[in-house]
């Protein structure tokens, strides 16, 4: 899964590199869960 043309792998090196995600890495997954959820609820309700 490509969550705005990030990789798991690319996610999962950061989070090592930093030992947490860094703030940048967070929102944008937080914004592309925003996403995935309005597409969700779109299709699927």
């Amino acid at each position: 899964m490509i969550l705005n043309g990030m990789t798991p792998c690319y996610i999962f090196n950061e989070h090592l590199k930093g030992g947490r995600f860094s703030e940048k890495v967070t929102l944008k997954l937080r914004e592309s869960l925003k996403d995935f959820e309005q597409i969700a609820v779109k299709y699927l309700f």
